[in-house]
């Protein structure tokens, strides 16, 4: 404490930003995260390497991203969809989508609701651990859905293969933006849902793998080349997560999405750096 008050002390009134604060500051930051993953007993199952390694330009394959992951999923079970969230995916799932896909569904939360309303619902995750999580949630609450294991860049379906296409607190988490953005518009017939947490920045410490961030509305619709969509910012509170997400649903043309357009949207996305920047902004579908 006595260390953080010099610093305050040198930096009160006119707040000035040098290389020296900013190596403090991140030096408090990864001690703190050490601290809470040897406290919570998860420093076992979280490389804190990890995000340092990617930021610094290295790209892992999804092989290791694969076994980072299945690590994660032995000793963390996070929902962090559960409020007003859910409700926002499932008021704009559209009465004509008939089957629908949720990518990167975790421990099943998002998956088995979309379930529950006797909809044709497959779920994938780069994780078979979490893969199981979320078939053993779909018994235990009666409704039935499809587990396929594979990263988002990778997606093994056919193009427009689902009515729907779902992907939930997942976009952070890729390397490759915007392969997975096109992924997500290849196999998707009529709509797409996203939400991903509003984050000002990707830092190297911390206890998650993002790797992208979001910090507005505009930053995530502009990553995704479609006309007809809407996206805002909102805030959220459950047991596991709170702070504010990044809600977007877009309609998919009948047209295919080009590569050209991809390719307009991601410059546009990355003008800005992490994920876009921007004044929020929504279009109406």
């Amino acid at each position: 404490m006595k260390e953080q008050s010099k610093i305050r002390r040198w930096t009160s009134g006119k707040v000035r930003r040098t290389r020296a604060f900013d190596a403090w500051e991140k030096f408090q930051a990864r001690r703190h995260t050490t601290r809470v993953l040897r406290e919570s007993g998860l420093d076992a199952y979280f490389d804190e390497g990890l995000k340092r390694r990617v930021i610094s330009g290295e790209q892992l394959s999804l092989e290791e991203m694969k076994d980072k992951y299945d690590l994660v999923w032995e000793g963390i079970v996070d929902d962090c969809v559960t409020g007003d969230d859910l409700d926002e995916i499932l008021s704009r799932l559209a009465p004509e989508s008939e089957t629908c896909l949720d990518v990167g569904c975790g421990a099943g939360r998002v998956a088995v609701e979309i379930a529950k309303t006797k909809r044709k619902v497959t779920a994938s995750d780069i994780s078979r651990t979490a893969l199981a999580h979320a078939d053993e949630r779909a018994k235990a609450n009666g409704v039935e859905i499809t587990c396929v294991e594979t990263p988002m860049e990778k997606l093994p379906f056919a193009d427009r293969a689902f009515d729907a296409v779902v992907c939930v607190h997942t976009l952070e988490h890729v390397q490759d933006l915007d392969a997975a953005v096109s992924e997500l518009l290849r196999v998707a017939a009529k709509q797409l849902i996203i939400i991903v947490p509003r984050e000002d920045r990707v830092t190297d410490f911390g206890t998650d793998y993002h790797l992208q961030c979001f910090p507005s509305a505009e930053a995530l619709s502009s990553a995704v080349p479609l006309e007809a969509f809407e996206c805002f910012v909102a805030k959220v509170e459950n047991p596991q997560w709170h702070g504010e997400y990044v809600f977007y649903s877009g309609r998919i043309p009948d047209r295919e999405v080009t590569a050209a357009s991809l390719k307009r949207a991601a410059s546009h996305a990355h003008a800005g750096g992490c994920g876009g920047a921007g004044t929020p902004r929504t279009a109406r579908m």
